[in-house]
């Protein structure tokens, strides 16, 4: 059934196309549930058990220095050689040899990388959580988390490894099509989170919720996109000219500190704040971070799913029309989040104005303020360098680094002496000061790039 005009014209006045559609939806979905998912951690949950559920995610985020941001570099290349290829009713892709034959190639590189990451990241993230548990958890702690960690460290290394598939697809710009899947897994590991929570399996829910997510995406993998990756490493890639370490790596290493930077900037908190203030205050961290990052994911739909069509922009030198989707996209997913931050900042007040019980389990109104605002200063460096990094490069590298060296010390220094409020309003103050700089340099980096090849810049040699 086709929307009615009412509706088409308000679809177009907020840029909502199928993709986003469907993220929206995952998201709204997590929002929901992560409502469900609040009151089931909240009853069935003790205050300790929710700290180390948490701090579990926040030391798996040690991933990220195996996986060293490849997935993103992944899905720029792939979309600039889908740029010259399409799609066969087989659900295979041909057009132009040379690129469909770089294609293939950039398989064999990310399942070889991911592979070894998986294993890697197992082998060092398994021993470094059981370490830390035992030294940070509370004399005479009854919470069993042992087998839960050793369980959820294998499951999410067989996650890493799907990672590559997903950002193929995302690509090569079916982007509606994995926003569906994730949908549907989001629904069925909500759904297995609250069985497990509700039979009593305590910790044990988050592995459960892991393995779920892995089978759903092993199964659509399979059935859905067989023929295409099958097809891929069908094709033969001898004397094909990619040169990973002078097409790929330059532009990944880049990416892979900014992703490392990331780390410091937004998972450190809750295993501070676990170590010096003790899990009650992790948990209630970790659960207000995590409201705050599913409105984030709400408004990150809107740039995420453009991603590759900013790409294939690139890759035409249609500059102009990048700049009109961007700029339009930007408008409108700010506006987005800015009514989600203002609804959840309202809740919070409400909870706490009518002495709600699930205020225990959430930080004070002020500290989730700064949570907020940060996460709003968080998503325009994104944005900025989403459209950045549609070029294949990453001129946001110095500012990530120094916002990263900033945030890790003051997430340390203010985590342990002055708690979850200081570690947020110290947190905040940096990343907005570090602002203008991102802004300048986006200015300067897309004068530069678009310019016609005649202009010539005073004081550089870019002709």
């Amino acid at each position: 059934m086709n929307p009615g005009p009412n509706l088409r014209k308000f679809l177009r006045f907020t840029g909502i196309d199928r993709s986003i559609a469907f993220v929206v939806l995952s998201r709204a979905w997590s929002t929901v549930a992560g409502v469900a998912t609040l009151y089931a951690i909240a009853h069935f949950l003790r205050p300790d058990e929710q700290g180390f559920y948490y701090t579990f995610s926040s030391i798996l985020g040690l991933q990220i220095f195996f996986e060293l941001g490849f997935s993103y570099t992944l899905m720029q290349c792939v979309s600039h050689e889908k740029a010259h290829l399409v799609w066969t009713e087989h659900g295979t892709v041909e057009g132009n040899v040379r690129a469909k034959h770089r294609l293939a190639a950039l398989l064999r590189v990310a399942l070889r990388w991911y592979g070894t990451a998986a294993m890697l990241s197992f082998a060092a993230v398994l021993p470094a959580g059981l370490i830390f548990f035992q030294q940070s958890s509370p004399l005479h702690s009854t919470v069993a988390w042992r087998i839960p960690w050793v369980w959820l460290a294998f499951a999410s290394a067989i996650m890493l490894f799907a990672s590559p598939f997903f950002a193929f697809l995302e690509g090569a710009g079916l982007v509606a099509q994995v926003a569906l899947v994730r949908l549907t897994t989001s629904i069925l590991t909500s759904l297995s989170l609250w069985l497990a929570l509700w039979r009593g399996w305590a910790l044990l829910a988050s592995p459960i919720v892991t393995t779920v997510g892995i089978t759903c995406s092993a199964i659509w993998l399979a059935k859905r996109w067989g023929n295409y990756f099958t097809d891929l490493l069908r094709t033969p890639t001898n004397g094909t000219i990619l040169n990973w370490r002078l097409e790929i790596w330059p532009f990944q290493w880049r990416i892979s500190v900014s992703w490392l930077s990331f780390y410091f900037m937004s998972q450190l908190a809750i295993p501070v704040l676990f170590r010096y203030q003790g899990p009650v205050v992790a948990g209630q961290m970790g659960l207000s971070i995590s409201l705050v990052l599913a409105a984030q994911a709400v408004g990150l739909a809107w740039v995420s799913t453009k991603a590759p069509q900013f790409g294939v922009y690139v890759a035409k030198g249609e500059f102009e029309a990048l700049d009109r989707l961007f700029f339009r996209t930007l408008k409108q997913a700010f506006s987005v989040l800015s009514l989600l931050s203002l609804a959840l900042l309202l809740a919070v007040l409400l909870a706490n104005e009518t002495g709600s019980p699930y205020r225990l389990r959430i930080v004070t109104p002020v500290t989730f303020l700064f949570l907020l605002g940060r996460m709003l200063v968080d998503c325009t460096a994104y944005f900025l360098g989403v459209y950045l990094r549609a070029h294949k490069q990453e001129p946001l590298l110095g500012v990530s680094l120094l916002n990263a060296l900033l945030v890790g010390s003051s997430t340390y220094v203010f985590g342990r002496f002055w708690g979850a409020a200081g570690l947020a309003a110290g947190n905040f103050a940096i990343v907005l000061l570090s602002m203008p700089l991102i802004v300048w340099i986006f200015s300067q980096m897309r004068r530069l790039w678009h310019a016609p090849p005649s202009v010539v810049y005073a004081g550089s040699d870019f002709v």
